[in-house]
Formats: C-alpha cells, sequence, structure tokens
C-alpha cells in the first residue's frame, strides 16, 4: 500500500472515535484500541461491583475486610506457585536446623 498521507491516522470525525482512516496499519490500531477502551470500561464496571460487594458482606457481618485481603493473598500466592513451581528439598526445620548448626559451629 501506498505510504500514509500527512494528516492520516488522525481520529475521523465521523466514527465514534475510535476510528482511522488510511493505512490498514492505522485502521488496525484504531481496532486494536476500541478494544482496549472497551475492556478498559469493563475492567472499571468490575473494580466497582467488586468494592460494592466487600461493602456488603463486610456491612452485614459476613466477611471482614481483612479477611478478604488474606484470602486474595493466598489466591494470588498459590497462583505464583502454580506459574512457577519448584522442588523443595528442604523443609522449613531443615532451613532453620542449619541455621543452628551454623550458629553452633562459629
Amino acid at each position: 500500500p501506498p505510504p500514509a498521507a500527512v494528516g492520516e491516522g488522525t481520529p475521523s470525525s465521523a466514527s465514534s472515535g475510535c476510528g482511522f482512516s488510511g493505512h490498514p496499519c492505522f485502521r488496525e490500531l484504531a481496532s486494536l484500541r476500541c478494544l482496549v477502551q472497551g475492556l478498559a470500561r469493563r475492567v472499571g464496571a468490575l473494580e466497582v461491583e467488586n468494592a460494592s460487594l466487600i461493602s456488603c458482606l463486610e456491612e452485614f457481618g459476613v466477611l471482614s475486610v481483612d479477611a478478604i485481603d488474606i484470602r486474595a493473598h493466598r489466591m494470588r500466592f498459590e497462583s505464583a506457585r502454580r506459574a512457577h513451581p519448584c522442588s523443595w528439598e528442604a523443609s522449613l526445620t531443615d532451613v532453620l536446623m542449619t541455621g543452628e548448626l551454623m550458629l553452633a559451629m562459629a
């Protein structure tokens, strides 16, 4: 395709604010921009819904914000462990014993 003319790639006034004219790359970027804007709106709506649910749970004494934070932390930690598996060859007791042995030998 020929190079874009000066002024092409700017938002089109005839569109919903997401459209770009001219070069196919600009049209693809405009399409991706629209998708990102839609996702940003949805994330914003989900954040409001989440805050509302947390507020209701706390207000009715079902859960505290601390309990929700703790659960979210555990879920994120487990997700990280699944994403980055590791075979542990030592237990916490082994590690603590090693430290105690080093102190005893020093």
